[in-house]
């Protein structure tokens, strides 16, 4: 089957609900501009257990590169320190010591500079999943302040209409709280 946008939204959606890193299948599907109701239902169905989820693994990942590099970059102090204690002279133990300890801070900056990168990377990504989910809890708490005035209004319409009745529920059900409470 030739590969066709149709095709690369097809095996996002299906990475999308496959992994746990639903951001990538989402970009792949902003790419090529195809939404379909299953890719939008799946990401809906991202929440806040998943961002933390995908948070904490890219965490670990960020600890272990760093602890990688930590480690490689030991290893190579050693290396020279082996390297530089094998020379007899004076001059090619400075040297090599130099250049070690040149080596040592060149990788610590870049070690430094990769992580900022991905703590800001991180980060941003974090602060928009936190961006979406208060705007979607936004507009549930709307929805539900407008379905529980709906029912207000409902149940005062039909006490008004039928109070003696209203009166007996409410008497009924006072009547049921008080023999469960009183049970205890």
């Amino acid at each position: 089957m030739p590969a066709t946008a149709a095709n690369l939204h097809e095996n996002a959606a299906i990475f999308l609900r496959s992994g746990n890193n639903r951001h990538k299948a989402v970009l792949v599907c902003t790419i090529c501009n195809i939404p379909t109701e299953r890719n939008i239902a799946m990401a809906n169905n991202y929440t806040a257990t998943d961002a933390k989820n995908d948070l904490k693994d890219t965490a670990k990942d960020a600890k272990k590169d760093i602890s990688e590099g930590a480690e490689k970059l030991a290893g190579d102090a050693k290396d020279a320190w082996n390297k530089a204690t094998d020379s007899t002279t004076a001059d090619n133990l400075k040297k090599t010591a130099t250049d070690a300890v040149d080596q040592a801070k060149a990788k610590g900056q870049e070690y430094l500079d990769t992580a900022r990168e991905r703590g800001a990377e991180y980060a941003d990504r974090a602060r928009s999943e936190a961006d979406r989910l208060y705007r979607a809890g936004e507009k549930k708490a709307g929805e539900v302040a407008h379905y529980a005035e709906d029912y207000y209004d409902e149940v005062s319409d039909m006490i008004r209409r039928k109070p003696a009745q209203a009166l007996g529920i409410a008497a009924g059900v006072g009547f049921l709280v008080g023999l469960i409470l009183a049970r205890r």
